[in-house]
Parts: structure tokens; sequence; C-alpha cells
């Protein structure tokens, strides 16, 4: 039975594992509603939360360890030992703040943000000595990172930008184009440009979020786009 202070390597497992799994559950849910935070950030903020947990309480059980060897050094049960964990935790958030770029409805940044703040967390836990806790938290992330998009498979969304000629016509294509091939599109921007020099004609740029379907990919998409003789170029930007 896992108890509040009396953490040992099987029990700090067990709780960065849970708390893996539950957010993985939630963030995948968010995933599929092509909300902008998903799985993966999920995870990342629900096992620093943990991290930063664990070693709330395993200072707190060094502390009360101290107080039990010494009568004379009590006074440290009074003493909070995890005062700056609060001070870093809530300071580390303007810092991942800053990665974060909200364009019209685009969110890109989250995940970035997440990692951030969970190093944090993660270097907090090794300079105060809980070695277990730092290691254990870093593979999480790691395997959040390097192999979780490998095993569970999504369905991307991308910000597209298109340049082309011709624009009321070219962008009828465009719709009929998405339709046929059964490809989300929400046309989030549009906007006219100066005059190409070789040909004399303006340049229209249209901007999509797109979500394809499985048996799709976005080089696909861009060839078979690349084909329309009005379209200049094709541009698929991470979100």
């Amino acid at each position: 039975m896992l108890t509040a202070f009396h953490l040992n390597t099987t029990d700090i497992i067990i709780r960065v594992f849970l708390a893996t799994f539950a957010a993985g559950l939630i963030g995948y849910d968010r995933e599929q509603h092509s909300h902008p935070a998903g799985m993966r950030t999920h995870i990342l903020v629900a096992v620093g939360a943990c991290i930063l947990a664990l070693t709330q309480v395993a200072a707190c059980q060094d502390v009360i360890a101290l107080s039990v060897k010494s009568t004379r050094e009590a006074f440290a049960i009074r003493t909070d030992v995890t005062r700056l964990i609060a001070q870093i935790v809530s300071g580390i958030g303007f810092l991942g703040a800053g990665t974060i770029v909200v364009t019209h409805r685009f969110v890109s940044g989250l995940t970035t943000a997440a990692s951030l703040w969970t190093v944090a967390a993660i270097g907090l836990t090794v300079g105060m000595g809980y070695y277990q806790i730092a290691i254990i938290g870093t593979v999480m992330v790691l395997f959040d990172l390097l192999v979780m998009h490998r095993i569970v498979p999504f369905d991307p969304i991308r910000r597209v930008e298109v340049k082309f000629y011709n624009g009321p016509e070219t962008t009828e294509r465009l719709d009929k184009y998405f339709k046929d091939q059964s490809i989300f599109a929400d046309h989030t921007g549009f906007k006219s440009n100066n005059y190409s020099h070789d040909q004399n004609k303006r340049i229209y740029t249209s901007i999509y979020t797109v979500k394809l379907p499985k048996d799709k990919t976005f080089s696909d998409m861009i060839d078979e786009l690349s084909k329309n003789e009005n379209i200049i170029q094709v541009t698929v930007i991470s979100m």
C-alpha cells in the first residue's frame, strides 16, 4: 500500500505511471477533438506536477526523519523546505508562455511550453538531491516526446498557406479539391499581394487549417495541388 510519507522506487514509478496514464487518456480525447493541447502536452504537465509533488513528499519525509533523530532539531518540522518550489513553479510559467504563439485560431508552442515547465521540475528535483524522482520523470518525459507519437497514431492538423493567381477561380477549385478528397479545410485567412514581375498577375494568399484523411499525406496533397497551373506555392506549417 502506498503511503504519503514513505516513498521507495516502486512508489515513484507507480505514481509517475498513473499520472501519465490519466493525463494520456484526457489528452487523447482532446487530440481527437482537435484541441490545441493534446495528449503529449497533457502528459508533460501531469508528469511535471507529479515530480514536484513527489519532491515535496520526499522533502517532508526528510524533515520528519530529522526531527525524530534529534529533539534539538525538532524546530525543523516547522520549516517550509518547499517554499522555493512554489516560486519556481509560478515563475517558469512566464518563460513557457513566451513559447506559445496564437495567430487567428491557431495555437502553437504548447508542447514546448509544457516541456520547459517539466524540465524546470526535473532540475529542481535534482538540485534537492532526489535523483530517483528526477531520473524516472526524465525517462517518462522522453518516452512521451520520442516514442508516444509512434505508438498512438494521430490525425495531424496543419496550417497550409497557398499562393496563387486568379483569385475567385482558383479559390473555387481549391474548395472543390478539398471536398472531393474528403479533406477538412477551414479557410482562416486571405490576402491580396502585389503583382508578379514576370506575368503581371496579382498574387493571392489563402491560409487553411487542414486535417487529412488517413489514406493521404501532406506530400500527396502538395503534389496534387501543384498540378494546378494557377497555384504558385503551397507551404505546410506545423502547428
